[in-house]
């Protein structure tokens, strides 16, 4: 009987020895994944350093291309602005000369008709003096209207 006790025993010691054998390799699989894992974010960690020093070492030339390109498109525009500029001061120059001789024209029109005016002036001064009836009413017929375009240069929005 104590024989097999002693087996009894020595079954239990050894399903004891093989359960914690069991949970040994249960931690250690369970170990290697999370090692496996945390080596998997080192290498991905260390792809993303590799990157990060590269784009740091690329910084300046980076910028500094950007800087050219920028440069390059500002020196385009001053050239067109120069372009559209230099046909505005033509445009403008075309203007002030048609404006020019319009102006001449009203100015020797409106010496015309101040000349005129004068002379009707002197004729009905006279004519007062002379008290003729009949030339006065003659006079009558003279416009009480005078109509005057002037021409007035054009008006310019500022930007």
């Amino acid at each position: 009987m104590i024989l097999f006790a002693y087996s009894a025993a020595s079954v239990k010691h050894k399903l004891h020895d093989v359960s914690e054998l069991t949970d040994e390799m249960i931690l250690l699989k369970e170990f290697a994944g999370k090692k496996a894992r945390i080596q998997s974010l080192t290498d991905q960690l260390e792809k993303i350093l590799n990157h990060t020093v590269k784009q740091l070492s690329a910084l300046s030339s980076f910028y500094q291309r950007m800087k050219n390109k920028v440069s390059a498109r500002g020196e385009v525009c001053h050239k067109l602005i120069e372009k559209i500029v230099k046909e505005r001061h033509k445009e403008l120059d075309v203007l002030k000369m048609e404006s020019k001789v319009v102006l001449q024209n009203q100015k020797r029109y409106i010496e015309t008709m101040i000349g005129k005016m004068n002379e009707k002036m002197k004729k009905a001064m006279k004519l007062q003096r002379t008290k003729n009836i009949i030339e006065i009413q003659k006079f009558r017929h003279i416009k009480e209207k005078q109509e005057i375009i002037l021409y007035t240069l054009p008006g310019f929005y500022e930007c």
